[in-house]
């Protein structure tokens, strides 16, 4: 996640137009000139600083923040996904389902149907979708934590989508995670760490949870192994952060349908 101090005004302007884009994301008239305005920069400057500072543009953060809600909704309503389509803001049931499914990883119809029937103990895995690179580095927890830390490459700083590669960590402790078998590309390292409560609770769609991120994009060319330049720290939400929006539910179950079906102890490939 992003580090910087909230003392910085580039980040006090960028938390205003967050708070703006959170109080108003329903609206589906919100664009990139009205959040600009909002804190008084041009459209293209704007755009720029809230990139640096949170790591995605504000169009996909409040894309992020309608999605977030709408996750929220199928959990906590009996709203049809038309209701919760035009209630986030989208005008349009194809658009809106078709971003739920590419961004939370499942559609909204079957990220409903887990809400009676999702897991709250995650066993220890790892996966990779390709051949090539893998990441390795340590996770530096708080003290008295002790849960579920799930790590993923992602190819955006969005934590959205199935990531190329994933591990999944139950610790107390500091600890040492590879990211294996990722393909030729540019990723983002992104953990979240669960605690045990936030487990039993739910882990469907909240966002109570300890995260830390490696947002200096790692760069797969070849067949090799890329040790990070420090630790990563979890820490509770800082407001520039970007939602977590992939279903780790999901994904961790999809992982385990592979390695279930697979007549290998290795890591198989994940489709999509």
């Amino acid at each position: 996640m992003n580090s910087t101090s909230i003392t910085n005004p580039k980040t006090e302007v960028i938390t205003h137009s967050i708070r703006n884009m959170k109080e108003n994301f329903y609206d589906d008239s919100l664009d990139l000139i009205r959040i600009a305005e909002s804190v008084n920069l041009t459209p293209w400057h704007f755009n720029r600083v809230f990139k640096q500072t949170v790591g995605i543009p504000p169009k996909k953060y409040l894309m992020a923040l309608r999605l977030l809600e709408s996750k929220k909704l199928l959990l906590e309503s009996d709203w049809t996904s038309t209701d919760i389509c035009f209630e986030v803001g989208y005008n349009s049931l194809g658009t809106f389902t078709s971003k739920f499914s590419k961004e939370v990883a499942v559609s909204p119809n079957n990220f409903r149907k887990k809400k009676d029937n999702q897991s709250s103990s995650f066993e220890g895995i790892s996966y990779g979708e390709g051949r090539y690179g893998s990441v390795q580095g340590q996770i530096i927890v708080p003290e008295n934590f002790s849960g579920t830390i799930f790590l993923g490459a992602f190819t955006s700083a969005l934590p959205s989508g199935t990531p190329s590669s994933c591990c999944v960590i139950n610790t107390d402790s500091n600890t040492e995670f590879l990211l294996r078998d990722l393909p030729v590309g540019n990723y983002y390292i992104f953990a979240a760490g669960f605690n045990h409560q936030v487990l039993a609770d739910s882990v469907l769609a909240s966002q109570n949870f300890l995260r830390a991120g490696y947002f200096k994009s790692i760069q797969i060319t070849k067949k090799q192994k890329i040790s990070l330049e420090y630790g990563l720290e979890l820490r509770s939400e800082q407001e520039t952060d970007p939602p977590l929006l992939a279903s780790l539910p999901h994904i961790y179950e999809k992982i385990m349908e592979i390695m279930k079906d697979s007549n290998f102890e290795e890591t198989k490939v994940l489709s999509s």
